[in-house]
């Protein structure tokens, strides 16, 4: 057999065949996983590789380069990409990839533990990186993020006890700050 001959994963083939026959959702289901997810993933990657090629357009390629083949840096741009196959979030996908330019445009990601920061990004939705964001650096760009999403930091309690139960507009950072303070 050729090397340029395409190979067949019939462990592949057989599930997708057992999936393909379940009534009703099986034919679309397997069209999701083998043709939606797979293309979804790649369009992830490729916007995280071109945010960070963007990040990183004013450093030089040499540079770049030596850094991207750093064992070290390898590994965290395979934790990078794995993140950036599982979120929807394009505002996501910027984070990503500012850690992963940072770690290279610094030089940093063996001292700083920058794969750490990337399982942090994982372990926090997009509300709680936003809050977040409210305490670093009084910045223009901080500003600005604060300002777009400020709707994402009220919403609305209902409590159901009590004979004059009503709704309360309460603070988001009063429920999620609990989560950012103890981790649960």
């Amino acid at each position: 057999m050729g090397d340029l001959e395409p190979r067949i994963n019939v462990p592949a083939v057989i599930a997708k065949g057992i999936i393909s026959g379940i009534p009703l959702v099986g034919p679309v289901a397997a069209e999701v996983f083998w043709e939606v997810l797979p293309n979804k993933r790649l369009d992830r990657i490729e916007q995280v590789l071109d945010e960070l090629g963007q990040r990183l357009s004013d450093v030089e390629p040499e540079r770049v380069r030596r850094q991207m083949l750093e064992p070290v840096f390898v590994d965290l741009l395979d934790e990078g990409v794995r993140q950036a196959t599982r979120t929807s979030s394009d505002q996501r996908l910027q984070e990503i990839a500012a850690v992963l330019a940072g770690g290279i445009r610094e030089g940093d990601v063996a001292e700083l533990d920058r794969k750490f920061l990337l399982h942090l990004l994982d372990e926090l939705n997009d509300t709680e990186v936003l809050l977040l964001s409210m305490y670093g650096k009084e910045e223009p760009a901080r500003t600005e993020i604060v300002k777009a999403h400020a709707a994402a930091l009220v919403y609305e309690l209902v409590a159901f006890a009590g004979p004059h139960s009503r709704p309360d507009v309460i603070e988001q950072e009063q429920v999620l700050g609990g989560h950012l303070k103890t981790g649960h």
